[in-house]
Order: structure tokens, then C-alpha cells, then sequence
């Protein structure tokens, strides 16, 4: 029975974190919805830049951590057909252009 109160109350914080973040967001882009300006999350939310300046680029670290055992793996081919194969390979998948870590 705790399992179950225990559950249903983390989904309801969920639910309302969710809304409170939405309704934020939409008070901070939408001129028309006033925010109480002693809210702390208000006054976060509303800057210019808006929430997706305190998330990461995700790409950037995706492409980043993908490239790098190649980038790490081309720096120690010996053979120059299989040098040269992997070079064609690196630029018909972009991987070249990502810079090393």
C-alpha cells in the first residue's frame, strides 16, 4: 500500500512540475500572461534566451563522443589503401569535420 501512495504521489509532483514549467515558459513567450514577480522560477524563466539556454547542445556531445574513437583509430593506420579508405570514410560521414576532443 506504501508502493502504491508513493507512486501516485511522485506522479502527481511530476504532473505539477510539468505544468508549472509550462506554464512558465508560456507566461515568459506570451506578453498577455502575467507572472508574480516575487516567483523565483519566473524570474529564470523569463529571461531572453529561455529554457533551451540551460539545456546542453546534445548534438554537438553526440557527434563529439561518436567521433572520437574514429578520430583516435585514424591516427594510428599504418597501411595507406586502408588509410586512404578510412579518410573517404571520415569525409562521406562528416566525420572530419567534427573537431577532436
Amino acid at each position: 500500500m506504501k508502493m502504491i501512495i508513493g507512486f501516485i504521489a511522485g506522479l502527481l509532483v511530476c504532473v505539477l512540475t510539468i505544468f508549472i514549467i509550462s506554464t512558465h515558459a508560456k507566461a515568459a513567450t506570451d506578453p498577455g500572461v502575467s507572472s508574480d514577480s516575487t516567483d523565483s522560477i519566473s524570474s529564470t524563466a523569463s529571461t531572453d534566451t529561455g529554457l533551451e539556454a540551460l539545456l546542453p547542445d546534445i548534438g554537438t556531445i553526440y557527434r563529439k563522443a561518436f567521433a572520437a574513437p574514429y578520430q583516435q583509430v585514424e591516427t594510428e593506420i599504418t597501411d595507406p589503401s586502408i588509410a586512404a579508405f578510412f579518410s573517404k570514410l571520415m569525409a562521406d560521414t562528416g566525420l572530419d569535420k567534427v573537431p577532436a576532443p
